[in-house]
């Protein structure tokens, strides 16, 4: 039986239970209404042009995305907050320690190949289910 699930030493956290999607609704709530506010600004990460947006979050706060219009996610939910982007988000960057911190990321590998599809089922031993 396949299920989403993030693997880790020695435990299986699913990701399909109601506390799990709860939570996710919970921490995703702080991007609804988020606008993107294009730039003309461009730049090359892994030799793709992304697009610079300024993501203006409903309570004020903003921070700086460069996406790329060439590589379009087939599941957007993932990252939520970049859900309505068209184009993968390549750099960005996010706020910690209640905004005094500011990390950027940045892609460092674009991987095509194809995941197969049993790294998705879940493990009959060796795991404990979280």
């Amino acid at each position: 039986m396949s299920y989403p699930f993030a693997r880790h030493k020695d435990s299986i956290t699913r990701l399909d239970t109601p506390d799990f999607s709860l939570r996710c609704r919970q921490k995703n709530q702080k991007y609804e209404g988020m606008k993107f506010n294009k730039t003309d600004e461009k730049k090359s990460v892994l030799g793709y042009e992304c697009i610079k947006v300024v993501a203006q979050l409903t309570d004020g706060t903003s921070y700086n995305v460069f996406y790329t219009p060439s590589i379009i996610p087939s599941a957007t939910g993932y990252e939520y907050q970049f859900k309505d982007l068209p184009g993968l988000v390549l750099e960005y960057e996010a706020a910690f320690e209640k905004g005094n911190t500011k990390v950027t990321f940045i892609a460092s590998n674009i991987n095509f190949t194809p995941v197969p599809v049993g790294k998705f089922d879940v493990p009959k031993t060796g795991y404990r289910l979280l």
